[in-house]
């Protein structure tokens, strides 16, 4: 049952096929995403740091009005609220959510029930974003039974190439090029 060379086309066709069917930036999220399983860091100050922010943020509203946020959301890389944030800091994507949405409250044309639609729908776009690779790794996990299939069919093949060896031999071969079917209906079951 143990034929890596089956498991090496197989797996080999499902990687090459991962990394050209997907775009650069879903490539890097799945690594981003993979080392944040593998590594699994304490967010605890993170959200920490956030409602400090936000409370802050919500003080000089309430203290200045929308206008007192101005040097703050425009510029958050130069402005000392932000800076003091460093965990913060590290997600970009992070920062510029809240900057644009209140850059979007600060310029008052919107209702609170519209802000609330356009957060959501903000959210559910971002959220999509991040499970794009997961759906690409899902595909390439529906795609392992075919590709088993090709490692059986490039194992008959190269059983073909020796047709004129004895019968048990052959036996042998052919078996191990099947093995590579049940090993990509196996990996399609493991979600790999």
């Amino acid at each position: 049952m143990w034929q890596p060379a089956e498991l090496i086309i197989i797996l080999g066709a499902g990687i090459g096929a991962l990394i050209l069917g997907n775009p650069h930036h879903v490539i890097v999220e799945m690594w981003r995403q993979a080392k944040g399983i593998m590594v699994k860091k304490d967010e605890r100050r993170l959200y920490q740091e956030l409602l400090s922010l936000m409370h802050h943020l919500l003080e000089q509203v309430r203290a200045g009005g929308m206008r007192a946020l101005d040097e703050h959301i425009e510029e958050p890389n130069q402005s000392s609220l932000f800076l003091a944030y460093p965990e913060i800091m590290e997600h970009p994507e992070l920062v510029v959510f809240i900057c644009d949405n209140f850059r979007l409250m600060a310029m008052g044309k919107i209702s609170a029930h519209e802000l609330e639609g356009m957060l959501e729908q903000e959210i559910i776009s971002i959220e999509d974003d991040m499970l794009t690779p997961s759906r690409s790794m899902h595909r390439m996990a529906e795609a392992m039974p075919g590709f088993g299939i090709l490692a059986a069919v490039m194992g008959i093949v190269i059983t073909m190439t020796n047709i004129d060896a004895d019968m048990a031999q052959i036996g042998i071969s052919v078996a191990a090029a099947l093995v590579g079917t049940f090993l990509g209906i196996f990996l399609l079951l493991l979600r790999i």
